[in-house]
């Protein structure tokens, strides 16, 4: 509760959960049961607690043993907070010039057409609104993304690169590349 006070979480975002790990005595294995919350803890709810125990236990096993002994092997007591409702931004459409955003020209192995010159795009310099025409490349540190030729890109609100056929619908798909570069090579289907 401590934690989840220290991380601002509110009263009303709290949830607490009992549980006990029982089995019948002898056995190696405990079921976790669920257990009711309650002010008081005693012999009636204790009952309650052994009762769900054996339905618990004979909806897993499909026998349950009511006449045996059952150990309580642990008490638990998880206290969860529930995240407010999480809203990304949005960003309001600024396209940008993909002169702007243009690393370099590079050489692009594509299957049927040899090495084709294409535009390098940097990620993180195309904002929301922006159009990217195939064939492309759009690099980002932790990912390299094409843009088939008959295809294009545009940057959503959310920063994601929405790619759809362009009007002629023609492209590559499915094609075989290569990237070709000084320091290694990708090939990828």
């Amino acid at each position: 509760m401590r934690n989840l006070k220290k991380e601002n979480v509110k009263d009303k975002d709290i949830y607490i959960e009992w549980s006990a790990d029982l089995r019948y005595e002898g056995q190696s294995w405990e079921l976790t049961t669920p257990i009711e919350r309650t002010l008081n803890l005693g012999v009636r709810e204790f009952e309650q607690i052994v009762s769900s125990f054996h339905s618990l236990h004979h909806q897993v096993y499909s026998y349950s043993e009511p006449g045996e002994l059952v150990e309580f092997i642990n008490l638990r007591v998880k206290a969860m907070g529930r995240n407010p409702r999480l809203t990304l931004p949005k960003e309001t459409p600024s396209p940008t010039p993909l002169e702007k955003a243009l690393k370099e020209k590079r050489p692009v192995y594509f299957e049927g057409k040899g090495l084709v010159e294409i535009p390098i795009y940097e990620r993180n310099q195309l904002s929301c609104g922006t159009n990217i025409s195939g064939p492309c490349l759009v690099e980002e540190i932790i990912s390299t993304t094409l843009i088939p030729s008959g295809w294009k890109g545009t940057i959503d609100e959310y920063k994601n690169i929405v790619i759809t056929p362009s009007n002629c619908g023609m492209g590559i798909r499915n094609a075989e590349l290569k990237f070709r570069n000084p320091h290694s090579e990708f090939h990828t289907k």
